[in-house]
């Protein structure tokens, strides 16, 4: 495996979403009692709702506190078992957990478009093991769940989010989490995100390779080694292996 060549995704570079938690009232327009039948045996539909919406804000806050210190978070279930448990008295449940998780993986969209996922397959094809690395509440499990129902979830080797690593882009480590999980070496990894900032830059002094999606067509100079392109479904066209060569 460790002459194996990969590729890891920004997951904004492949739906097109934010996914940082900031729109956090949209998530609880259209929620029903039938959505929770664990919690509402126990508690009111306002109250779930407020306990999701606690939840989400010491989430984002503990993001906030991460990214300015650099120090571990906790992940959202455990953040959302403490909220019910406080307002329960007890410790909750597996699938108390589940619904108000459920409530926040409304907070992504993971459609991917047919092109995009024609650039997959053909990167995937050309023997390419592909990954994802992403700042979101949801957990591996879940965020794979929903590329399952779109097909999509075979196509990726690994999926590495911040709830689970503790760490949030631009931290070093969860990027150095993502590239471990792909077991080969940083030299034989093409790291591809949108966000310079966030994606990229923090990863400069690796050995890995970077490629810069520039969805704006902003002009701004980038570091020496960075490559740039307009769209993803240029990927398949550029020559990865001259790139992996740092030729």
């Amino acid at each position: 495996m460790k002459n194996s060549q990969a590729i890891l995704f920004s997951l904004d570079v492949l739906t097109r979403q934010k996914t940082e938690c900031e729109e956090t009232r949209k998530l609880y327009m259209d929620i029903s009692a039938l959505q929770f039948p664990h919690l509402h045996q126990h508690l009111a539909l306002h109250e779930i709702q407020k306990i999701a919406e606690s939840t989400l804000i010491v989430f984002n806050a503990c993001v906030e506190q991460t990214l300015m210190r650099g120090l571990q978070a906790p992940s959202l279930s455990m953040i959302a078992s403490r909220a019910i448990s406080q307002v329960l008295n007890r410790d909750a449940t597996i699938d108390e957990i589940s619904e108000i998780m459920m409530v926040a993986s409304r907070m992504i969209n993971p459609s991917i478009s047919r092109r995009f996922s024609a650039c997959l397959i053909a990167l995937q094809q050309s023997g390419y093991m592909l990954g994802i690395i992403a700042n979101t509440p949801l957990s591996a499990f879940i965020l794979s769940d929903m590329l399952e129902d779109i097909g999509l979830v075979r196509r990726f080797e690994t999926i590495v989010t911040s709830s689970d690593a503790g760490y949030f882009k631009p931290h070093p480590k969860i990027f150095e989490l993502a590239i471990e999980s792909m077991q080969c070496e940083p030299s034989n990894v093409i790291v591809v995100g949108s966000n310079l900032e966030r994606d990229l830059l923090p990863i400069s002094e690796t050995a890995c390779k970077k490629v810069y999606i520039n969805n704006h067509r902003k002009r701004q100079k980038l570091p020496k080694g960075f490559y740039r392109v307009s769209s993803l479904e240029e990927l398949p066209a550029l020559d990865l292996k001259k790139i992996l060569r740092g030729d």
